[in-house]
């Protein structure tokens, strides 16, 4: 899908569930989760030339399956935490949003540790302690 249809999507999804919110419905949540689903279904359509170009770069790198998959994980933790935190937020539940973006802080702090190990061991062979 264009980033236009996206965004009307999104803009018509918004307003019915202003409509529906204003009506005292409680229905606006499923509109607003419905609407998130599609569009997220919608992206995964242009995940496979994200893939193929990350392929591509880990063909320059040694350790590049290491790396290429870390990176593909943190990418999934931010959307999935960055999904979740603002469909609790859009619910009303800010703090439950919050502690979702917490615990993806953390967790993608303790996935990137390899990262950072590997960067420090290729640091110290540069400079040869």
């Amino acid at each position: 899908m264009s980033v236009l249809k996206i965004a009307s999507t999104a803009v018509c999804a918004v307003f019915f569930a202003m409509i529906l919110k204003n009506a005292g419905s409680q229905l606006y949540v499923l509109v607003t989760m419905a609407v998130s689903v599609l569009i997220i279904i919608a992206v995964a359509g242009k995940i496979s030339g994200i893939i193929s170009q990350i392929t591509k770069l880990s063909s320059y790198l040694s350790n590049a399956g290491q790396y290429m998959a870390l990176m593909i994980k943190i990418i999934g933790i931010t959307y999935v935490v960055q999904f979740t935190s603002d469909l609790c937020r859009d619910s009303g539940y800010s703090a439950l949003a919050g502690q979702v973006e917490v615990f993806g802080k953390i967790t993608i702090a303790a996935v990137s540790i390899p990262v950072v190990s590997m960067l420090l061991e290729t640091v110290e062979k540069c400079v040869g302690y």
